[in-house]
C-alpha cells in the first residue's frame, strides 16, 4: 500500500482528528492507496474541477515526477503529491495514472507500485533506447527477445533479486554480469491471456491488467464467470478475486495467479515445484532452487562433478541433488563454475578475475 508522507514537526500530535481527516482515512482503507482526496479511481488529489489545474490554478509540472520529498508540502506546488514507495522510503513526488499518457510522456511512466498505479521515472520493464531513458530504479537498458529495449538492474542469482516473472540472466561480455530479464522473453505482448502488462491498455477487449498482490507478477487476465466457471481457455480456471471472474493458470490441478510456471532452470531461486522447468525446488545451505531433472548417485551424474556441482542429499526424501559449492551457491555456479572463463582470467569467488 502506497502511503502519503505525514505533516510536518510543525503540525499538532496528540489531538483528535478531525472528521475531515477520518473521512480520509476511510478513503484511505477502501481505495487501496493513501491519496489526499475524496473519491477513488484514479483522479489526482491535485486536480481541480478541470481535472489539470489544482486549487492554486498551477498545473502539473510532470517533469517533478520522481523528486524526493519529504511531505506534500514538497510536490502540491507542482499539482502532484508526496507518495511513500516503501518502508523507509524516501517519499517521490507523483499522482495516479490508469494509462501511459497520463503521465505527460518524456521519462514519466505508469508502473505498478504496491499494488497501487503512480506515475514513476523509469523502472523495470519501460521501454528505452539506451542507458539515457532509464531511471535509478533501473539503469541499464537492454534488448528483449523481440529486440525491444526495457530498462531493468543488476542483480545477484539469489531469493528477491529480480521482480516476480523476472529471471537473473547473464549478459554482456564478462560473465559475472546478471541482470533482471522477463521471464516470458519480452516485456510486452498481444494483450491476451498471460501477456504481460503494466496497464489495462496493453490487453485486449475481455482482459484487464492482473496482480493478485503487491509482490506479484503483472499480466493480461481474461474475465470468466467464477460462479460457473466458464470463459476461460483450455488449460485455465475461473477464479474469483474482488467480486470479479479472473482466468488462472491450471497448474497440478489447481488455479494459480501466475504465467510463470515451468520457466526457472538449474539454480534459479524457487518456492514451489511448478516453478522448475525439471519439476523439482530442492533446499540446501538454506537457498531454494530449481533441481535438475533426475537425482543424481555421485559426483559424476552432475554438471562438472565435484567441481561445479556435487552429489549432496535434498529436502523432504527427494533423493540426491546436484548442487553447487556451499561458499559460491547459484550465483558463483552461474558466473563461472558452469563454463570456462577467458583466456589470462580465473575463476574466483565465483567470478572470473584477471591473473
Amino acid at each position: 500500500m502506497l502511503h502519503v508522507r505525514p505533516p510536518g514537526p510543525g503540525s499538532r500530535t496528540g489531538a483528535r482528528p478531525s472528521r475531515r481527516a477520518l473521512a480520509l482515512r476511510m478513503v484511505i482503507v477502501l481505495c487501496g492507496a493513501v491519496l489526499l482526496t475524496t473519491s477513488c479511481g484514479g483522479d489526482d488529489p491535485a486536480d481541480g474541477p478541470d481535472g489539470g489545474e489544482t486549487s492554486g490554478g498551477k498545473g502539473q509540472d510532470t517533469n517533478l515526477i520522481g523528486k524526493s520529498c519529504a511531505g506534500n508540502a514538497d510536490c502540491t506546488p507542482h499539482g502532484l503529491s508526496c507518495y511513500v514507495t516503501g518502508a523507509g522510503a524516501t517519499g517521490i513526488c507523483s499522482k495516479g495514472c490508469t494509462t501511459e499518457s497520463d503521465c505527460g510522456g518524456g521519462l514519466a511512466h505508469c508502473n505498478s507500485v504496491q499494488g497501487s498505479l503512480i506515475c514513476t521515472l523509469p523502472q523495470y520493464c519501460d521501454p528505452c533506447e539506451d542507458d539515457n531513458g532509464c531511471g535509478p530504479d533501473a539503469p541499464v537498458c537492454l534488448k528483449d527477445a523481440s529486440g525491444a529495449g526495457y530498462c531493468t538492474k543488476k542483480c545477484t542469482v539469489k531469493e528477491g533479486a529480480c521482480p516476480a516473472g523476472a529471471l537473473c540472466r547473464s549478459y554482456g561480455e564478462k560473465v559475472d554480469e546478471f541482470a533482471c530479464a522477463p521471464a516470458s522473453g519480452s516485456c510486452s505482448g498481444d494483450g491476451t491471456q498471460c501477456s504481460p502488462c503494466k496497464t489495462d491498455g496493453d490487453c485486449s477487449p475481455g482482459h484487464s491488467c492482473f496482480q493478485a498482490d503487491a509482490d506479484a507478477e503483472r499480466f493480461c487476465a481474461k474475465g470468466c464467470d467464477a460462479a460457473a466457471n466458464t470463459g476461460c481457455d483450455s488449460g485455465f480456471t475461473c477464479e474469483s478475486y474482488g467480486g470479479k471472474g479472473v482466468c488462472y493458470k491450471l497448474i497440478d490441478g489447481k488455479g494459480q495467479p501466475t504465467c510463470a510456471d515451468g520457466a526457472k532452470g538449474f539454480c534459479d531461486p524457487c518456492a514451489e515445484d511448478w516453478e522448475c522447468g525439471s519439476g523439482r525446488c530442492v533446499a540446501k545451505n538454506k537457498k531454494m532452487f530449481c533441481g535438475l531433472p533426475t537425482p543424481c548417485s555421485t559426483n559424476i551424474d552432475c554438471p562438472l562433478g565435484g567441481q561445479a556441482t556435487f552429489c549432496v542429499a535434498s529436502r523432504n526424501g527427494k533423493g540426491n541433488i546436484c548442487a553447487p559449492p556451499p561458499a559460491f551457491n547459484c550465483h558463483g555456479y552461474k558466473a563461472c563454475f558452469s563454463h570456462p572463463c577467458g583466456p589470462g582470467e580465473t575463476c574466483v569467488d565465483g567470478v572470473c578475475k584477471g591473473t
